[in-house]
């Protein structure tokens, strides 16, 4: 994501500038976020194969994830993770992602979620007490263009690298190999 100073308001030169791809992960501490009010760009529970070597996020299906198709090894690999759309002050949208657990991060994330839903404010978190401080802006941010943007599910597609489609799935493959993976070509990892 681009750096912008705190707060910051981006100025498209035509105002027909729109953003091709939609990010995963947490709103930066530098920039006003708020998410999108609809229940329809929000899912919950989304289960997620992240391969931290190669910096992929792959949508597992749910009814994959919860059935005998899959390895229980992998199965554990997943992230069960909550996705919201929001905006950023910059004009960016991303999908803020918290990941489901039973702490106090996860307590805190939600509720910083929640007062995102209602006015753009700055997320910062402060691990000496395990949450967050939150910061309304002063109102001089301009609503988000939600009408820009395209369904919830073409969002989520388009940011996940790839869609698991079963225990033959060259990325359960490569997970279940131990690291031992050779490529189509032949050559070793």
């Amino acid at each position: 994501m681009r750096k912008a100073k705190k707060g910051g308001v981006n100025k498209s030169r035509t105002g027909k500038a729109r953003q091709v791809t939609v990010e995963f992960g947490k709103p930066p501490k530098h920039l006003y976020v708020k998410v999108h009010p609809s229940p329809a760009y929000r899912q919950y529970g989304v289960p997620v194969f992240f391969d931290k070597d190669r910096d992929t996020a792959h949508y597992v299906p749910a009814e994959m994830y919860e059935g005998d198709v899959l390895p229980e090894r992998f199965k554990r690999a997943c992230t069960i993770t909550n996705v919201f759309t929001a905006a950023l002050a910059d004009g960016s949208f991303i999908l803020w992602t918290i990941n489901q657990s039973a702490t106090k991060w996860f307590k805190a994330a939600m509720r910083a979620m929640e007062a995102a839903t209602h006015e753009f404010v700055l997320v910062e978190a402060v691990k000496a007490r395990s949450t967050y401080m939150i910061e309304p802006s002063d109102g001089t941010v301009p609503e988000p263009k939600w009408e820009t943007l395209p369904t919830f599910e073409a969002l989520l597609e388009g940011a996940f690298d790839s869609t698991i489609i079963g225990a033959n799935d060259e990325v359960v493959a490569r997970y279940m190999s131990g690291g031992h993976w050779e490529d189509f070509d032949g050559e070793e990892n």
